[in-house]
């Protein structure tokens, strides 16, 4: 999350970063979620935004079209 206190959001960006630069070709996910971090509980339409969002990449890649 961007409000952290455990993990500074530099980190997973530039974690994102080199793994964009490895993976020729290929998109990386870097999901933020601007309200969470360590101690906070995610509510119910967090996760559901989550999946949605995993879902919706893992098709895209998949080459699955969506809401034409």
């Amino acid at each position: 999350g961007l409000h952290d206190v455990r993990v500074p959001i530099w980190q997973p960006a530039k974690l994102a970063a080199r793994l964009q630069a490895a993976s020729t070709g290929h998109p990386v996910l870097l999901r933020i979620e601007w309200g969470a971090g360590h101690g906070h509980g995610s509510k119910r339409s967090q996760l559901h935004e989550e999946a949605a969002d995993l879902f919706a990449f893992a098709l895209w890649r998949s080459g699955v079209a969506v809401g034409e």
